[in-house]
């Protein structure tokens, strides 16, 4: 999320969730929220790729 300047975000029961390039924020409502809602935000417009150091090449699968 950091290096695409997206975010993700979490509403359930009393709560609120939210990870971004500005960090974590937490927030408690007064009254529950009936249900639970995910929301993935990512930046189509991102030509980067990113890869994580610990994925297998293509190359090394065969």
């Amino acid at each position: 999320m950091l290096k695409n300047k997206g975010k993700f975000q979490i509403v359930s029961d009393d709560g609120f969730y939210q990870f971004d390039a500005g960090g974590e924020t937490t927030n408690s409502f007064s009254e529950p929220f009936p249900g639970s809602i995910v929301n993935l935000q990512i930046r189509t417009d991102d030509s980067n790729s990113y890869a994580l150091k610990s994925e297998i090449r293509l190359d090394d699968i065969f």
